[in-house]
């Protein structure tokens, strides 16, 4: 546990307001907007925080039992709902609970764990009951928004939609546990694709990935390095 000082705990106040939702053991975040994830981000840079994302709930789960004293939770789930979109596509926040696609996405993401946020059904590491749900998301995903900890909002490219300039590197951040950025919105067909065999995420994302663009083969560390080069998203006590 990081004690802050009164003048930082003022500040957090006066900035954050009610969306300040705890200081201690770790301080704790839920932005209303995007505006306000990057101010968050702006601060845990200067005060040198370390950044968990959080898709719901207000305290950090029992599995992350390795957090940096230092550690602010930015807890995504205020951020829910459609953002636009077109007639092929629409934009989601990433708080948005997979419930709330059931009207959109009839019968796609039923049963257990339908109360899981977009943003932590991407971030999670792979395990029962939302397996399926992943699954399911990964041929609907065309690309997400993430934002880095330079407080940039960066477009990567889902599945199939890669380009040479822009190759589909999104899948980098299925289990990453926030570790490469804070995944703001995701775009998502409107209809779902066919069916296709595809080459399942290796456990080590150390392991080169290849796109399907035909770019060069991409690594977690590149993709790190380009994200979070100073390791503000490096939670983990043992990284």
């Amino acid at each position: 546990m990081a004690v802050i000082s009164r003048d930082l705990s003022a500040s957090l106040r006066s900035r954050f307001g009610a969306q300040l939702l705890q200081e201690e053991p770790h301080v704790v975040i839920a932005p209303a907007s995007p505006e306000t994830v990057q101010g968050a981000v702006e601060v845990a840079r200067r005060e040198h925080f370390r950044i968990l994302p959080l898709g719901s709930g207000s305290s950090f789960p029992a599995t992350y039992s390795r957090l940096r004293p230092d550690t602010m939770g930015i807890l995504m789930g205020a951020l829910e709902g459609e953002s636009g979109g077109d007639a092929f596509s629409s934009w989601f926040w990433a708080g948005t609970k997979l419930h709330r696609l059931a009207s959109s996405y009839p019968g796609i993401f039923a049963g257990e764990g339908q109360r899981a946020t977009l943003g932590g059904l991407i971030a999670t590491k792979p395990e029962p009951p939302l397996d399926s749900a992943r699954r399911l998301l990964k041929r609907l995903l065309m690309s997400m928004e993430v934002l880095t900890a330079a407080g940039n909002l960066e477009m990567l490219a889902g599945e199939g939609t890669g380009t040479i300039n822009d190759p589909a590197v999104s899948h980098l951040l299925f289990g990453s546990q926030g570790r490469l950025g804070i995944i703001v919105r995701v775009r998502l067909r409107r209809v779902m694709p066919p069916d296709t065999e595809s080459a399942q995420l290796p456990e080590n994302h150390e392991t080169t990935l290849s796109v399907s663009t035909g770019q060069p083969a991409l690594k977690w560390s590149q993709l790190q390095a380009l994200l979070d080069p100073g390791g503000l998203f490096a939670w983990r006590a043992d990284h």
